[in-house]
């Protein structure tokens, strides 16, 4: 009976290796479980939280936060393999973030019940200098394992009682009860281990990757398409000068906004859209601009932009040049800035076309559609 695991190791300031042999040698005495473990290491530069609501812990009821955007970050990044991994562990520095200099206490530990893919569960876990040999990543671990045991068992339509976050006793109803004390035999885990003991078959099913053909066969159709148009649109000097224009007239020189975050193109991270985080972008920081991981990766994603806006592939764009009655609904430069810029983001549309459209120079105007830059 064996489960795998990948432990995503993001910017830790702590050794975890001793923490999980030992949550390794729990889960094999507990539940007879083999936990197969593999280690990557990630660094995401800037993590972000929003509130969870208002939760009843061990300290009485506080609002708690987790991690914001944090699965579809890791599914662009592309580095969990589909129907591989049981369970998805995502550990991180809480000192190193944003949250933490406001509020060293609000950030929960978390097993969502969403998946990460079809049959891979995603837990995250924040860490402190201060746990650093004192075993809470073990503690931590052991309890949202079982979170994650449950939800297997759940989404294999067997309802599973989870009892780690409140646990009936003979004097009611008690939230995290004796959750530090790991080995005590009446505390949440015993109890949850005496539930999962008889339908472990169900946690260890392994993932289906017969659930992501439908998917696969959609990303490969767009990576075809993509390709075709990159073997027929090579980049033209006009099209690297207009890159060039854009990545001057954003502000890019040493400690500004776009250099840190990587970003000539000064790109925003929408929340639902894969559309940036498919040009490379890792992250977005607090103003929701992309963070890609380095200049090079930053640059190509805004070159791949205008080939995409160039060959008429942006759903906005041909939207905002059909409206202006365009022919084949093709932007012109004019209307490209309308859209990369607009007004109502505290733009200046005009005045930046102007500026790239000189930039670009061999008499560019502004009515100059962008498929012949």
């Amino acid at each position: 009976m064996n489960i795998n695991v990948l432990i995503l190791r993001n910017k830790l300031q702590i050794d975890i290796g001793d923490d999980i042999a030992k949550w390794v040698a729990y889960e094999a005495e507990k539940l007879n479980l083999g936990v197969q473990v593999t280690y990557k290491d990630t660094d995401i530069p800037k993590l972000s939280h929003k509130s969870f609501g208002v939760r009843k812990v061990t300290k009485g009821d506080l609002e708690m936060y987790g991690l914001d955007n944090i699965k579809p970050i890791l599914r662009s990044m592309g580095i969990v393999p589909q129907g591989v991994y049981h369970i998805v562990v995502f550990i991180y520095d809480y000192e190193n973030t944003e949250l933490y200099k406001t509020n060293p206490d609000a950030v929960g530990h978390w097993t969502y019940f969403d998946e990460l893919y079809p049959g891979t569960e995603f837990v995250e876990i924040a860490t402190t200098r201060g746990w650093d040999g004192i075993g809470d990543v073990f503690r931590v671990i052991t309890h949202e394992a079982r979170h994650a045991f449950v939800n297997r068992c759940r989404r294999k339509k067997y309802a599973m009682p989870d009892v780690m976050d409140a646990t009936l006793t003979p004097q009611g109803i008690v939230p995290y009860y004796k959750e530090f004390e790991v080995f005590a035999t009446d505390g949440n885990r015993a109890i949850q281990n005496t539930l999962l003991k008889p339908h472990i078959d169900l946690v260890v099913l392994a993932p289906e990757l017969t659930t992501h053909i439908d998917s696969l066969k959609k990303l490969l159709a767009q990576l075809q398409a993509k390709l075709k148009i990159l073997m027929g649109n090579k980049d033209t000097e006009a099209m690297i000068r207009w890159a060039e224009g854009i990545k001057k007239h954003e502000g890019w020189f040493t400690g500004s906004h776009s250099y840190r975050n990587n970003n000539p193109g000064n790109f925003r991270f929408k929340i639902g859209s894969t559309y940036v985080a498919s040009l490379g972008a890792i992250g977005r920081d607090n103003d929701s601009f992309a963070i890609f991981p380095s200049y090079n990766v930053g640059w190509e994603a805004l070159l791949q932009f205008l080939r995409d806006a160039k060959a008429n592939q942006l759903i906005a764009y041909r939207a905002y040049a059909k409206k202006m009655a365009r022919p084949g609904d093709i932007c012109t430069l004019g209307d490209f800035f309308a859209v990369y810029a607009p007004l109502d983001d505290n733009n200046l549309p005009l005045v930046y076309a102007e500026a790239v459209a000189k930039h670009i120079g061999g008499a560019v105007t502004l009515n100059k559609p962008v498929n012949l830059i």
